[in-house]
């Protein structure tokens, strides 16, 4: 399903594929109890930005990995690039503006995020369309499929989002 969201006075507008019915993480760390957000972590490639790019700033802290996007003229924060998933990008449930079905809250402990990041690291991955047996592996990767990526082919590349940062490197 394709969500709309914003934030409070609409500068910055974007749209997220998502379930109908979104599994969603309260975390309890100081940043996201302070500012109220609810997470929904999905992959870059489910994320658009319709409008806002130039109203977003961002604020790190800590080990800078998380990038905390938010508008510069009504101070919402709604998404970032979490440090649990630099890959993808964490949507605020509060800031959709198409209401989902239903929401399934589960409780992230935030306070001590080493011991618990491994419970949210797959969010941003993106899923498998189809049983592994009904696309089986060609010969060619079958053989090579233990090797590095590098050693398979020559892509190299940088990808960058919306917003010019290089994400990660293929």
């Amino acid at each position: 399903m394709i969500y709309k969201g914003s934030c409070h006075c609409q500068a910055v507008t974007f749209e997220v594929e998502a379930p109908e019915r979104i599994e969603a993480d309260y975390c309890n760390c100081s940043i996201c109890s302070k500012s109220g957000f609810l997470h929904l972590i999905v992959p870059l490639v489910k994320f658009k930005l319709h409008s806002g790019k130039k109203s977003l700033s961002t604020y790190t802290f800590n080990t800078g990995i998380a990038k905390h996007t938010f508008c510069k003229i009504c101070g919402v924060k709604p998404f970032y690039t979490p440090r649990s998933n630099p890959d993808g990008i964490d949507i605020n449930v509060h800031c959709l503006d198409t209401k989902p079905i239903s929401v399934n809250i589960t409780e992230f402990d935030g306070q001590n995020w080493e011991q618990h990041v491994h419970k949210v690291a797959h969010k941003s991955k993106t899923q498998p369309t189809a049983a592994p047996d009904k696309f089986p592996l060609s010969p060619f990767l079958q053989k090579h499929a233990k090797k590095p990526l590098s050693k398979i082919c020559s892509v190299s590349r940088a990808l960058k989002n919306q917003w010019g940062q290089t994400r990660f490197k293929i």
